[in-house]
């Protein structure tokens, strides 16, 4: 059984996925479906899906420090000023 630390990192890794995966709002974007305003910071992630881990690393290291679910996304929320609500409304 996995005890809370270990399963906050899986919830960690798994919202860091979600926002890796969300840089591609951008073919939404460029077809006209969505503004880009409130998507810039999640644009701003490389395209290149290596170089946009990378770029997460610290994010994922920080919200692995977090003793909470709400913890773990507000660091990802603060960096791309997305909730995981408005990225559950896009994908």
């Amino acid at each position: 059984m996995m005890n809370k630390q270990e399963c906050l990192a899986e919830v960690t890794d798994f919202v860091a996925l979600l926002y890796h995966e969300a840089r591609n709002v951008r073919h939404l974007i460029k077809k006209g479906f969505l503004d880009e305003e409130p998507w810039r910071w999640v644009v701003s992630l490389p395209v290149s899906r290596d170089e946009a881990w990378r770029e997460m690393s610290s994010l994922r290291t920080n919200a692995r420090q977090a003793t909470s679910v709400d913890e773990v996304t507000s660091v990802f929320e603060q960096r791309f000023h997305v909730t995981l609500k408005e990225l559950i409304e896009m994908f």
